[in-house]
């Protein structure tokens, strides 16, 4: 076993409030490519609907997304939206065309994160999620549940992402205070 200071940011770190994509090109990584597999609004699961305390028969605006690290399959999200917030994402053609920043897209729109919640999970991967990831369904992933809310308390985001770590991996800074 040994210690060492902590060097450069090499992976995800998952407490803070900007995306992925945000992260890497914070650090100077170039290399991040986001590929749109699905985008549509659809009835939400129930665990969905829950987090994001919709009404019945309330749709969702759903994205998900296959993100690549230097042309390595790095992880699989699913990000929902109530209505009013998957309006504005489904008019983004940036982010749907994987060519956008979600994150900025929503604070654009006036989404502001005050605070989010994060579990972080590890699994088999699910069939879907292990097709998109081109990996065994046996594997295990890190599954990272989030759900986001403004200042006025509006959640606005609830994504599942699925992480491969050997790729990207996730990453905790501990402070006082």
């Amino acid at each position: 076993m040994f210690a060492a200071a902590p060097g450069e940011s090499s992976g995800w770190t998952v407490q803070d409030t900007q995306g992925f994509l945000e992260l890497q090109l914070r650090h100077g990584r170039t290399g991040v490519a986001t590929t749109v597999t699905d985008a549509r609004f659809v009835d939400p699961p129930q665990h969905v609907a829950k987090a994001l305390r919709l009404q019945n028969g309330e749709r969702v605006f759903a994205l998900e997304r296959v993100r690549s690290l230097e042309g390595e399959v790095a992880m699989f999200s699913t990000n929902w939206f109530p209505s009013e917030v998957g309006t504005t994402i489904s008019e983004a053609r940036d982010v749907l065309d994987g060519s956008g920043s979600l994150n900025s897209t929503l604070r654009d729109a006036g989404f502001v994160i005050s605070g989010a919640h994060r579990i972080v999970d590890a699994m088999r991967a699910p069939a879907n999620v292990a097709a998109h990831l081109h990996i065994d369904e046996d594997q295990p992933v890190l599954r990272v549940r989030s759900l986001s809310w403004d200042s006025n308390e509006l959640r606005f985001d609830y994504y599942e992402t699925w992480v491969l770590t050997d790729v990207v991996p996730l990453e905790v800074n501990v402070v006082t205070g």
